[in-house]
């Protein structure tokens, strides 16, 4: 039987190898939407009422049942709003459709100033509003939120800071 640290580390192993091995299948095309509402730090609405929970990433839990979120919640979907809401987004697809809640699981990109497109789920994971959230088998960019998320801790951002 392994222990809870080599688990930890072949856990990391095989999320390494199959991210390394998914970044040769193709994403497909990206599939434009607009942001009508921005539920919490990592979930959104669109305009055909569709929505969409964020991969590899979670964010701080409002609690809107209990009224008492978690440390960060609020500045997460702040900062989440700040980015998409009302805003047309870019969603691109792993390999699950949706959650057992019926969202769509995506990548979520938006346009910047320059045009090239951002990745929410990186920004938010690396600006400390968030942290690594792997969930096989959608792990096609799971080194980036791992490095986003290593990155954030060491400098004590966001919740890192707040959250302790």
């Amino acid at each position: 039987m392994l222990s809870a640290k080599n688990r930890k580390l072949l856990v990391f192993i095989v999320i390494g190898i199959a991210s390394i091995f998914s970044f040769f299948i193709p994403q497909g095309e990206l599939q434009k939407a607009k942001v009508i509402r921005v539920i919490d730090g990592d979930t959104v609405e669109l305009s055909n009422h569709k929505h969409v929970r964020y991969i590899g990433m979670n964010t701080p839990e409002m609690n809107f049942k209990s009224s008492t979120p978690e440390c960060y919640a609020k500045e997460a979907t702040d900062f989440n709003k700040k980015l998409v809401l009302g805003k047309s987004v870019y969603l691109g697809k792993d390999i699950s459709y949706e959650d057992k809640y019926h969202r769509l699981l995506r990548y979520v990109y938006v346009k910047k100033n320059d045009g090239s497109k951002l990745l929410v789920n990186e920004e938010l994971v690396k600006q400390g509003y968030a942290t690594m959230y792997i969930y096989p088998p959608d792990v096609r960019l799971a080194l980036k939120f791992l490095f986003a998320h290593v990155d954030a801790l060491r400098q004590g951002k966001g919740l890192w800071g707040a959250c302790q």
